[in-house]
């Protein structure tokens, strides 16, 4: 309990336990009265405090909420008939489906660059795509994008252009698919799924 919360408390019990030794002495005097309905009616009961119950850290939601912060729910372990889920999942009921505001790990899970690309979606001639800080434009598919092109005064330049204006102006490309650490290269008339970049 917190300090203000015990301070309240020991005053309710000194001033019960004043009223009762009143009520007592006017229950004595008066026999009509009833010692246990008064008490009732003129003395306070302390109020239950409602402090919620603090899940253990292993136990908590995965899901960000808007704040930033790691969700206080408990994980889902029990379907609705209240038998135990054979996996127990990593979010509370409400974040199963959707989470709006991500997992509190994410910035750690794809903080390693070799594997994860920083993308944001954007509108390009009325399609949306995943473009990355350095304007190249994957499709729209967050868990394999393909490499379309560059984004450049707001317009789509497709890779085959791309290699079309480098070759007139004879400019070597090197182009390049990544595979987490290591990068195994690509020949130009292969399919456009590669990060270019002009040498």
């Amino acid at each position: 309990m917190t300090d203000h919360v015990q301070i309240n408390n020991a005053i309710n019990n000194i001033v019960n336990n004043r009223i009762k030794a009143i009520l007592k002495d006017l229950c004595q005097k008066n026999n009509t009265l009833v010692y246990s309905e008064l008490a009732k009616v003129y003395c306070s009961t302390p109020k239950k405090s409602n402090a919620k119950r603090v899940v253990k850290v292993g136990d908590q939601c995965m899901a960000k909420k808007a704040d930033g912060l790691q969700c206080t729910r408990r994980r889902k372990t029990k379907d609705k008939e209240g038998n135990l889920i054979e996996s127990p999942t990593e979010y509370c009921g409400k974040h199963l489906k959707a989470r709006k505001f991500g997992r509190v790990d994410d910035e750690l899970r794809f903080k390693d660059t070799t594997k994860y690309l920083k993308t944001s979606r954007q509108n390009i001639d009325g399609e949306y795509y995943l473009v990355d800080e350095h304007s190249r434009v994957f499709t729209y598919n967050k868990e394999h994008p393909i490499l379309l092109g560059k984004k450049i005064n707001d317009k789509l330049i497709l890779i085959k252009d791309l290699i079309k204006a480098h070759n007139l102006n004879k400019i070597r490309l090197k182009i390049n698919v990544k595979c987490g650490s290591s990068e195994l290269p690509v020949p130009l008339d292969s399919p456009p799924v590669a990060i270019v970049s002009a040498v």
